[in-house]
């Protein structure tokens, strides 16, 4: 799920259009999407899908935002988005979701425009709404696609800087178009590092546009070499190291087509995606990238996507020799510390290995690491093993759960580096890699500086990685190959038995914690009245684990002041859960619902389902009567026996 911004700094470059098209693209492949026209100034996104049947509303983004705005700051009930979205049916299997500007519905809509001022609306507390909106569409849609406004502006940064997951840098073939969108990068990833939000670094996607590669070969090879000079470095975090720039550049260019220049339409439906020189071909490639979340590179790229058989060779001996694996008596560069079990152990497992790879192309040798469940030699005593492999391992790899300081042998394997760091005045020989857990981190590891891992899926050894932990094991492994330079000589005779006070430091204190965004305050009270003082971590989204149970939380507003009745939904995501725990307005009345009464609302054949998403079904709760009603002819369960339930 993410949340896609279409940018570009100069008009003419067909960005609105290329949206439209791969809001179609996604819409045919069963996701759910929702397409924002975000371009105030010069909208007319729903022009594209005129030839669709369409569901319109009476509404728009900007009349939403000018309500929004009129009651911020007072008790007034905030409005629904949904209020003003129109369904594009695409064909008759699948349809999406179009929230455009309100122009056409609007008469005064010109004036509106005028009169609106986002830095006002900034100031009386529109940035959380705006946040609680990102939130609420990510779990809702699987992708949420922004036409932004061109150049610079109040409305531009929140479409590149706030909103996104994922930029879209769209430009043409000349130095304004190119260089524009390069300044507007830098500033969005700048501004994202003082975003007062949790965000990962953003996904950036250049791509060129009204490309005429077929006409002008000398110039277009000329300006793709061009490209992959100025935007070198912008993509590392999700193309793999061995794909040319230039090659990603060549292969996702959206060609120059004069019959597209004529009115609003839409090339993968009247020319399709099987023509390679099409424009359809370009942006079907474009959307395999976006809605596999950059992980199916093969399937945008090509064949260039394989790790050629030679290329780790070929790296190797292009690397300048700096240091040596074999310094006196150290047997191991790194030694992984973790707390052992279940899907963890897997996901460790499979991380190392890649971290290996990932490890030799910055290091001029394949480095040696020890990993418990495969170093230890049957015979030999695996406790003196470890304390041998402890005694000659350069560096500790720490992977922070919430069992890891819990854990006896972790605390000492912490314990014993951090004395060798003491003593020998080296520099830092620990790196942690906070995987969950950051709540409950003892005060000497949150000294620490680590590698904040807590994004990732913990998805096993036989699962493709995702973009996430590409980045994760680029940045863990530049990180020990820059601390292996200053580990110091080898001494056989360095005491290295851990010290008490540290490892009583290194103990976990009793903890309340919250994974929690900073602004769900609701669902922070609710989840802490319902564990007390256990601990939790994410599951995640909305989803949370403790005593071994997976308990999702769904909240719903009143819609109107009095009115006891609330809405929520039952998915296939909510099935996986343990327990479903609904919130009714506040954090005073929820019901926590066991597995077995779910799956019963939704697997009743009469169960209500939404119009426009078959999967979903609808329950009606009356907080007043503490029942639900699920199904026509009135069948409800009673709720009692779950209001203000604790596991």
């Amino acid at each position: 799920m993410s949340i896609i911004t279409f940018y570009s700094y100069k008009g003419g470059v067909g960005r609105s259009m290329a949206m439209a098209n791969i809001a179609v693209l996604m819409a045919q492949r069963g996701l759910k999407v929702l397409a924002v026209d975000w371009d105030l100034e010069a909208p007319g996104l729903e022009r594209y899908f005129s030839s669709f049947e369409q569901s319109p509303s009476p509404g728009g983004l900007l009349p939403f935002f000018t309500e929004v705005y009129g009651k911020l700051g007072t008790n007034e009930p905030l409005i629904s988005y949904q209020n003003h979205i129109w369904n594009i049916r695409v064909d008759d299997k699948h349809s999406f979701a179009l929230f455009p500007s309100g122009r056409d519905t609007h008469s005064s809509y010109a004036t509106m425009l005028e009169q609106f001022n986002w830095r006002r609306f900034f100031s009386e507390g529109g940035g959380d709404f705006i946040e609680r909106l990102r939130v609420e569409w990510l779990e809702k849609f699987d992708f949420v696609l922004i036409d932004s406004r061109t150049g610079m502006s109040d409305a531009g940064g929140i479409c590149t800087i706030q909103m996104p997951d994922v930029l879209v840098a769209m430009f043409t073939a000349n130095e304004q178009s190119m260089l524009g969108v390069f300044d507007i990068i830098q500033a969005a990833q700048r501004g994202r590092q003082r975003l007062a939000y949790d965000r990962m670094p953003l996904t950036i996607l250049p791509v060129a546009c009204r490309f005429a590669s077929f006409t002008e070969f000398e110039k277009s090879s000329l300006w793709l070499d061009r490209f992959a000079e100025q935007f070198s470095g912008i993509c590392d975090d999700w193309l793999l190291p061995w794909i040319p720039l230039r090659a990603m550049f060549e292969r996702i260019k959206i060609p120059q087509v004069d019959w597209f220049g004529f009115g609003e339409r839409l090339a993968v439906v009247e020319q399709g995606v099987s023509d390679p020189s099409s424009m359809g071909f370009a942006l079907d490639r474009i959307t395999d990238l976006l809605a596999s979340d950059f992980n199916d590179l093969e399937a945008a790229l090509g064949r260039i996507a394989r790790q050629p058989p030679d290329w780790k060779r070929q790296k190797e001996a292009e690397r300048p020799r700096k240091i040596t694996s074999d310094e006196a008596a150290y047997e191991y560069d790194l030694f992984v510390s973790y707390h052992h079990g279940g899907v963890v152990t897997e996901w460790v497992r499979a991380f190392v290995d890649n971290l290996v790879d990932w490890l030799s192309m910055e290091l001029p040798y394949k480095p040696r690491v020890f990993l418990d469940y495969r170093d230890a030699d049957i015979g030999e005593s695996f406790n003196a093993q470890l304390e041998k492999a402890l005694e000659r391992s350069k560096l500790l790899l720490a992977i922070l759960t919430p069992a890891y300081f819990a854990s006896d042998w972790c605390r000492r394997e912490w314990a014993i580096f951090e004395k060798r760091e003491l003593i020998t005045k080296s520099g830092p020989m620990i790196l942690p890699v906070l995987l969950r857990g950051r709540q409950i981190l003892p005060d000497i590891a949150k000294r620490r500086q680590w590698i904040d891992a807590s994004d990732i899926d913990i998805i096993g050894k036989n699962q493709k990685a995702s973009k996430n932990e590409y980045v994760l094991l680029k940045e863990t492994a530049k990180s020990i190959a820059m601390m292996l330079e200053n580990v110091a000589p080898y001494d056989p005779h360095l005491d290295i038995a851990p010290d008490d006070e540290v490892l009583a430091e290194l103990s976990l204190a009793p903890a309340k914690s919250s994974p929690l965004n900073k602004d769900d305050h609701i669902k922070h009270a609710v989840l802490k009245k319902i564990l007390a003082d256990e601990i939790w971590q994410p599951s995640g989204r909305s989803k949370f684990e403790a005593k071994g149970k997976i308990i999702h939380m769904r909240y719903c507003s009143p819609r109107r002041a009095g009115n006891p009745e609330y809405k929520f939904s039952i998915n296939p995501n909510t099935l996986s859960a343990d327990y479903e725990v609904w919130i009714c307005g506040d954090e005073n009345y929820y019901y926590l619902l066991p597995k077995d009464v779910i799956e019963r609302m939704y697997n009743d054949p009469e169960a209500y389902v939404d119009r426009r998403h078959p999967e979903i079904r609808v329950v009606s709760v009356n907080a007043s009567t503490d029942s639900a009603t699920y199904a026509r002819g009135g069948k409800k369960v009673d709720l009692g026996p779950y209001v203000g339930g604790a596991l």
